[in-house]
């Protein structure tokens, strides 16, 4: 029975009590995690294709390359004035007709709808990318860190934010991926 007492008297008691404070000064100090925006790839602009015009006017168009936005990453931090929202995007590219090296540009947007017509509504990035003789077929390129930061009031409505990722394409690219 002594045994019991000092169990409860020394170790029982002092972890409930630390418990019990642990769990009360975690949860005052953290409160409801507000959630992050929402992230999407806009399915229309998910895909760039480039063309060289052919030789000849019978035949089509030829492949020049082709990119595609297929996944991305992201994660968010709130302070007083708003969150910042910190994604990575993982693009798909496919060497076309192109034989010799070359740089090529891909532009992509991140823009936030409700921000529209606002200058904040869309940023334009691109990424570099150079394409050598013993380039793969197709191979996977990442742009990293890119950083989008929405002012908010309350921070519970961080998820009323939709922000979209795509590719600045050009009419005829748009017609393009509209058409398939």
């Amino acid at each position: 029975m002594q045994v019991n007492e000092l169990m409860y008297q020394y170790i029982i008691s002092k972890a409930f009590f630390l418990f019990v404070s642990i769990f009360i000064f975690t949860g005052c100090a953290i409160g409801p995690i507000p959630p992050c925006p929402v992230i999407r790839i806009d399915t229309n602009t998910a895909s760039l294709s480039q063309f060289v015009q052919s030789k000849s006017l019978k035949s089509p168009d030829v492949l020049s390359y082709k990119a595609e936005i297929y996944s991305f990453n992201g994660t968010c931090q709130f302070d007083k004035k708003g969150v910042e929202v910190e994604m990575d995007v993982d693009f798909l590219f496919t060497k076309g007709s192109l034989e010799d090296s070359r740089e090529v540009d891909l532009y992509y947007f991140v823009s936030i709808p409700r921000f529209y017509p606002s200058n904040e509504a869309k940023q334009v990035f691109v990424k570099k990318h150079l394409i050598r003789d013993s380039h793969p077929e197709t191979l996977t390129l990442s742009e990293k860190n890119i950083k989008v930061f929405i002012p908010l009031d309350d921070k519970m409505t961080a998820a009323a934010y939709d922000i979209y990722v795509g590719f600045q394409l050009n009419n005829n690219q748009l017609k393009y991926n509209l058409q398939k």
